[in-house]
């Protein structure tokens, strides 16, 4: 899949590739739908390189389909099958995790293609009670976190597993990458300041990564990546999973409800704060520090993809973000105002394609 230059370009780069694909499928017994939720609005311009469709098999069935010509993305397709297999295992040992099933694995026209049950969902997580998104939640997050490096292993009766593991000098190493990217692509003196100041507090706190460290964690826990069934959570995309620091995944999932559900993010701070030590609510920060800044550095990529409203959109994203690490920094919570005032500059700049899309995952 090439990568042309523009919106435009990349429309039509991504429109060649799934009329291929679709006579690909055909023959297999698999049918693409005419919408395709992961591939129009903003999520077009991550569509280059591998493409997430939906279709339905024979059977009228829905399924998922994951593709891609470009070796290093074929790779990832078959990591992510692998990491699939290995969790399937475990929850059948644990009873605890929920995964789509896996219906077709197989290489054809040079593109890997691996199709999954697709996880019906009447409501996105947004538009259920807060009392059944904090129970929702809190077992989502501890069916991954009672399974450790040491536990799986037994499970699986193999010393060498499919799911990396990330330790404390790996999430450092990624930070600073992170922060170069940042500084490289983005002359901003302020936010160069304020990268300086999260890197300084990760650093100086890093010795308490190891602590909580060898957990089974998503590193992408959040809507976008999981589907509510009976009350019940369904995770996806497994090449985000690791074994890992275990407060990476509450991070993640706290930075994204920061603006789809306060609420939410502050009732789960407050039970953190009440039941946990000061060590694991400062590493909690650490890693909502790390997160915040892997936001930038995506928000800055996409800047050099895009421009117009889009463009203007994404750097409303970063400077949101910005002001969003440097609370973290001082200990702070943004305030309603801030909040308000960027959901409806953020919603005046959005595409009607991509407000259709959110509703998919993040609209109630």
């Amino acid at each position: 899949m090439a990568h042309p230059v523009g919106v435009r370009g990349i429309e039509e780069s991504i429109k060649k590739n799934v009329l291929k694909i679709g006579r690909i499928l055909t023959p297999l017994g698999f049918k693409l739908d005419d919408y395709q939720p992961h591939i129009n609005g903003e999520r077009k311009l991550k569509s280059l390189s591998k493409l997430v469709l939906v279709g339905t098999d024979v059977n009228g069935r829905k399924v998922i389909i994951k593709t891609s010509n470009k070796a290093s993305e074929k790779k990832r397709i078959l990591a992510e099958r692998k990491i699939g297999q290995e969790l399937k295992k475990l929850t059948k040992a644990t009873r605890g995790l929920l995964i789509p099933e896996e219906i077709l694995f197989t290489k054809r026209g040079g593109f890997s293609f691996f199709i999954t049950q697709y996880i019906e969902q009447p409501k996105v997580f947004v538009a259920h009670s807060l009392k059944e998104q904090i129970k929702m939640i809190k077992r989502g997050l501890e069916d991954y976190e009672k399974l450790d490096l040491k536990t799986s292993k037994k499970i699986l009766g193999k010393k060498s597993l499919a799911c990396p593991i990330v330790r404390e000098e790996n999430y450092k190493c990624e930070l600073n990458k992170q922060i170069k990217l940042i500084n490289s692509n983005y002359r901003d003196n302020k936010l160069k300041q304020t990268l300086e100041a999260a890197k300084d507090i990760f650093n100086k706190n890093s010795h308490l990564i190891p602590r909580f460290s060898h957990y089974l964690v998503h590193e992408d826990f959040c809507p976008h990546n999981f589907r509510v069934n009976n009350k019940k959570i369904y995770t996806l995309d497994h090449t985000a999973i690791n074994f890992g620091n275990k407060y990476l995944a509450r991070a993640r999932f706290l930075n994204y409800m920061v603006i789809h559900n306060p609420t939410l993010e502050q009732k789960l701070v407050r039970d953190l704060e009440r039941n946990s030590t000061p060590d694991e609510a400062r590493c909690l920060q650490l890693f909502r520090i790390y997160k915040t800044v892997f936001l930038i550095m995506y928000y800055v990529k996409t800047s050099q993809k895009t421009s117009g409203k889009l463009l203007k959109l994404t750097k409303l994203r970063i400077n949101f973000w910005h002001n969003f690490l440097t609370k973290l920094i001082q200990d702070k919570t943004l305030t309603k105002a801030e909040l308000a005032d960027y959901i409806q500059q953020r919603d005046s700049l959005r595409s009607g394609e991509e407000k259709n899309r959110q509703r998919e995952f993040a609209i109630a």
